[in-house]
């Protein structure tokens, strides 16, 4: 368990939002109402129901996504996660909301799913954290897969603390990913659900209009071709042809989000 989930106080009971938590013999105490949590494998489990899976894609049985390719450059545009503690976080906690597989050792990790990587695994509905205890939240491409964002949106304003940073990446001109895909936002229908409650610092493509049209038409291709041979050749044809794509500038402009795969937005609790 990362040792800054030892040192900080800042959980709080899910149950009965007590902050009288203690750690003790592999559990996490409630000393008010008595609910423990266990420690599973370094893992702080707050939800009695999560995916035990170790790949997200692992969860979407009756959906197969479309094969959209692989990049030749999976650039990513604006701020880059790993670097947003030192621009954001203010020597305070910051933690990555819906992280899946992915790990930053800078962050607390926190998802549903039993992923190797994650340090709690929780309902994003429900954080176990003290009222504006959070310094910083980043989450990336979750909101799409939530059934109840603004819930969620929510439970963000209540953690983070008076100023604090919320950085949210989601996808627009993308396919349907997974089985569980609910929606997409555009630049300024994701700015209207954030605004009343943060103040909009910064937004443009994180993945850009290119990689957009580029895993389109690898989507098309497996959609529309049966042939495997032909859709291989196609597929690599396309993969070099669209190279010179990735060459094209990519601006913060309304209407380059418009087309953008993912757009970001860097917001402050207001």
């Amino acid at each position: 368990m990362k040792q800054i989930l030892k040192e900080k106080n800042i959980f709080k009971c899910i149950l009965c939002d007590s902050e009288n938590i203690n750690i003790k013999d592999e559990k996490l105490l409630c000393l008010s109402c008595n609910q423990s949590f266990e420690i599973l494998n370094d893992k702080i489990v707050f939800s009695k129901s999560y995916f035990n899976t170790d790949k997200w894609v692992n969860k979407s049985e009756r959906f197969q996504t479309l094969d959209y390719g692989q990049y030749l450059m999976n650039k990513i545009y604006g701020p880059k996660i790993k670097d947003m503690p030192n621009l954001y976080g203010n020597g305070g906690i910051c933690i990555n909301l819906g992280s899946g597989e992915n790990n930053f050792d800078e962050y607390i990790n926190i998802d549903l799913g039993n992923y190797k990587n994650v340090d709690i695994i929780c309902d994003l509905e429900k954080l176990p954290f003290k009222d504006e205890s959070i310094s910083l939240i980043v989450c990336n491409s979750v909101f799409e897969h939530l059934k109840n964002p603004n819930k969620v949106k929510q439970e963000v304003l209540r953690v983070l603390k008076p100023n604090g940073y919320f950085y949210l990446c989601i996808p627009f001109m993308c396919i349907r990913h997974h089985e569980i895909d609910y929606r997409r936002w555009t630049s300024y229908g994701i700015q209207e659900f954030l605004k009343t409650d943060f103040e909009i610092k910064e937004s443009g493509p994180c993945r850009s209009p290119a990689q957009g049209l580029i895993s389109y038409v690898n989507a098309f291709l497996d959609l529309t071709i049966k042939n495997k041979i032909i859709k291989k050749i196609l597929s690599i044809l396309w993969k070099y042809l669209s190279a010179p794509l990735y060459l094209l500038k990519v601006e913060n402009s309304e209407h380059s989000q418009s087309l953008a795969q993912t757009i970001y937005v860097v917001c402050q609790k207001k």
